[in-house]
């Protein structure tokens, strides 16, 4: 309070200082006929009251900020405390109605707890009444255990019954897979005579269209001349012709053009031979349909190309185990390839290209079908059936070789 009083005195002794002396001022100005900014000598007296006026204001404005030097940050702060108040009452409504849904929350779990103990208590009686059940259920099971028995007896004697049914299933299983393999069989002479029939007909649209019947040194017809007598090989040879001509008209050409002397060379040529001879007729030259047919004639011996019982070629397959066996399909595939590798054999050893391996013990299907019932590693070969000379046949037998 003093420190107040004291002040206020001093803010008094300096503003009645200042207006002595601004009245001084004043006089003097009045007296000399003074002029400030080219005024007349009473408006400037008039601005030296206005400024010492001021003056006195400046300096109570200065005092008061060396007195109070915490003033200016505490108006300054006023407002940002009076933000701050809203922003405070604003939170203080947002937490009263968030208190409010609380309160609502609470007593909402509350109905909810009480509904819980209503179902809890239900549960017990249900409980009870299970509990009463179970017991009739376990004098039940004891009763089942008893009909178990007897069932038991039962299904013993259908055991045998049904090993017996297994048995016929699994004969007229095989029955029913034999069938499968000869109409395997049927459908795949039905695919081939299909392609005998489209290349017949791919041959006849050929022809009509003026295409190429024969290419050069493609094979016209090949046989086995057996006779070893002059009048026997011609009448064989003359044979021969006849057949070969019969091929040359299912692809649309002429008959075949064999002069005299090639007759006559042929008939010498296999007459010389002590064993029997492969002849082969080859097109000298792209022949056109329905022209005659001009060929080359190729005498061969028909040496022996394998023996019977001869193995011609052996592959290793693994037909899986118990659990995994491999798929029909699979072993299928593996016996045909299997069949064009001792075909590809035959003709590197000199069989005639219309000749191919025919297995004659077993179809394809047939081994297919002995091979599934395997397991483990095995090896399958290809052997001669009878002797197999160059002229053909080619008579195979699928075998099992370990």
């Amino acid at each position: 309070m003093t420190y107040f009083l004291g002040l206020m005195s001093l803010l008094v002794v300096l503003a009645g200082f200042i207006a002595f002396a601004g009245d001084r001022l004043g006089t003097l100005v009045g007296r000399r006929r003074l002029s400030l900014f080219g005024a007349r000598p009473k408006r400037t007296g008039q601005i030296v009251g206005v400024l010492v006026g001021i003056l006195i204001m400046v300096v109570t404005l200065g005092v008061s900020a060396l007195a109070f030097r915490g003033a200016t940050s505490v108006i300054l702060n006023a407002q940002r405390t009076s933000d701050e108040l809203v922003r405070l009452r604003a939170q203080e409504g947002v937490l009263r109605v968030n208190t409010q849904k609380l309160q609502q929350q609470i007593e909402d779990l509350s109905a909810q707890l009480e509904q819980l103990g209503a179902n809890a208590r239900k549960l017990t009686d249900q409980n009870d009444l299970l509990a009463a059940q179970n017991r009739t259920l376990e004098a039940r099971n004891e009763q089942l255990t008893e009909e178990n028995a007897r069932f038991q007896e039962i299904n013993a004697s259908l055991d045998a019954i049904n090993k017996d049914l297994s048995q016929q299933i699994r004969e007229r299983n095989d029955r029913v897979n034999d069938m499968q393999a000869q109409v395997s069989l049927l459908e795949q002479q039905l695919e081939q005579q299909t392609s005998v029939l489209q290349s017949l007909r791919d041959q006849f649209e050929q022809i009509s269209s003026g295409d190429v019947t024969y290419r050069k040194d493609e094979l016209v017809h090949s046989g086995v001349i057996r006779a070893q007598s002059p009048g026997e090989i011609r009448e064989e040879l003359a044979q021969f012709v006849r057949t070969a001509n019969e091929e040359t008209a299912r692809r649309g050409a002429g008959e075949v053009t064999l002069s005299a002397e090639q007759f006559n060379t042929l008939v010498s040529a296999v007459g010389q031979s002590p064993e029997a001879d492969l002849v082969r007729l080859l097109s000298p030259r792209d022949q056109f349909g329905g022209e005659p047919v001009a060929v080359t004639i190729e005498s061969v011996e028909n040496t022996r190309l394998f023996d019977r019982g001869q193995l011609i070629v052996s592959r290793r397959v693994h037909l899986g185990g118990e659990d995994l066996r491999i798929s029909q399909s699979d072993v299928r595939n593996f016996v045909l390839q299997l069949i064009r590798a001792a075909n590809q054999r035959l003709l590197r050893a000199g069989l005639v290209e219309t000749e191919l391996a025919r297995p004659v013990n077993l179809t394809e299907e047939n081994f297919t079908n002995q091979l599934l019932r395997l397991t483990g590693p095995v090896t399958i070969g290809v052997v001669a059936a009878e002797t197999i000379f160059r002229g053909g046949p080619a008579p195979v037998e699928l075998v099992i070789l370990d």
